[in-house]
């Protein structure tokens, strides 16, 4: 008994020791990969940053200019008494463009109204309160 207690430690051992050596060698492979550095391993970064600096850089895709980009959608014409999130929308971008509606609560009251009213004069919309199509189409071209 023994003996064979003797020969099961050794093989334990032996096994054990390679799953460390496996580990080792699975950590030293991914460290060059990935150029991180560990402790005593100065040369090896060095070595990575100058192999990583060999490789051509990938090739990124032309952005498509805003010119080209366009925006189709429906939305709901609006007006005083209306309540929703389109509502809420339409007060953010009134007070983006500086015509002071108040908080976006959505919902559309009288100073809202007087916003709207404000803003399609300014861009000669026709000053009706109501946010229709042309309204909208202004409003989200900036």
């Amino acid at each position: 008994m023994g003996t064979k207690k003797k020969i099961l430690g050794f093989i334990s051992i032996v096994v054990v020791l390679s799953l460390m050596m496996v580990g080792v060698r699975w950590l030293f492979f991914n460290v060059i990969k990935s150029g991180q550095m560990l402790d005593g391993l100065v040369e090896l970064r060095a070595y990575t940053a100058a192999e990583k600096a060999e490789q051509p850089e990938p090739v990124k895709p032309t952005p498509t200019p805003a010119a080209d980009t366009y925006l189709n959608m429906k939305v709901r014409q609006l007006k005083k008494g209306m309540t929703g999130n389109d509502v809420k929308t339409l007060q953010i971008l009134l007070n983006g463009y500086n015509f002071a509606c108040g908080s976006a609560d959505g919902d559309f009251g009288t100073k809202t109204e007087y916003a709207l009213k404000q803003f399609q004069t300014k861009y000669k919309l026709g000053a009706d309160g109501i946010a229709g199509n042309g309204t909208w189409t202004k409003l989200l071209s900036k």
